[in-house]
């Protein structure tokens, strides 16, 4: 399978993963936050006309016959008392924005991050992928021409003639799964794994690996790939070997 473009996992992501879902709460929050300043602007503008009315009222009390409106005092309140507000009141709501704005950004960027993890495992399986199908391709062209060498030759005079020589029996079984792996048994029947099996068999169990990748096993293909590019496994290194059978127990279980 190709791995997916960006666009595509983010899309995904979106929808199925929630991002979009918190992104659009965020969004909803955003655009409630004008029309909440409008209403508090109005409460700060009918404070201001109450104080200017105490104002009026509080000059016709100290002055008698007083009919003029108070200009400076009212001057003073707005300058001191109504624009500040006013202002504060403006710049929570701009703050209050950018805060939800930083909320959404983070969001995407771990959007973003989470599809760039999952497009690069994808990629890195449909690498692994396409390696093990060349490494099958070459290993069918290599099996191929053997069989064609075997075909075309022929016994000279005075040899042991023209049949061909028995194959050797199995030691043990070697079956695929109904759910899809893969069991092996030894002569009497017990389970076993599959490089005892190899070992009982004297095979490479790269070989028998192999054999099960090529069946359709995924984690065979993957391991294959890993032990066919490994310089040391199999070297003679008894400690290194022993980290890989720990590493990869499913297949080395029961072998020291």
């Amino acid at each position: 399978m190709q791995p997916r473009t960006l666009e595509s996992i983010i899309a995904e992501l979106d929808n199925a993963g929630g991002y979009g879902a918190q992104t659009q709460s965020l969004r909803n929050q955003q655009a409630l936050i004008p029309g909440q300043i409008a209403d508090e602007e109005k409460g700060l503008q009918a404070k201001q006309d109450t104080a200017f009315g105490d104002i009026v009222n509080g000059s016709r009390q100290r002055g008698v016959g007083f009919s003029g409106i108070p200009l400076a005092e009212q001057a003073k309140y707005t300058s001191t008392e109504f624009l500040p507000a006013l202002a504060r009141l403006r710049t929570q709501g701009k703050q209050q924005a950018m805060s939800l704005e930083d909320a959404i950004l983070g969001i995407q960027e771990r959007r973003t991050n989470a599809a760039l993890g999952i497009r690069q495992n994808e990629q890195s399986l449909a690498e692994q992928q396409r390696q093990f199908n060349e490494s099958l391709a070459q290993q069918r062209a290599q099996a191929a021409a053997s069989q064609r060498a075997a075909n075309s030759f022929q016994p000279s005079v005075g040899g042991n003639g023209g049949g061909q020589p028995a194959q050797n029996q199995p030691v043990g079984t070697f079956q695929k799964k109904a759910n899809g792996g893969f069991s092996f048994a030894d002569q009497s029947g017990r389970a076993i794994s599959a490089a005892k099996y190899a070992q009982l068999n004297n095979q490479d169990i790269r070989d028998v690996i192999y054999q099960m990748g090529q069946a359709g096993d995924a984690y065979s293909q993957q391991l294959y790939n890993q032990l066919a590019a490994d310089q040391m496994f199999g070297k003679g290194n008894t400690e290194y070997d022993k980290r890989i059978y720990q590493a990869y127990s499913p297949i080395f279980w029961g072998i020291s």
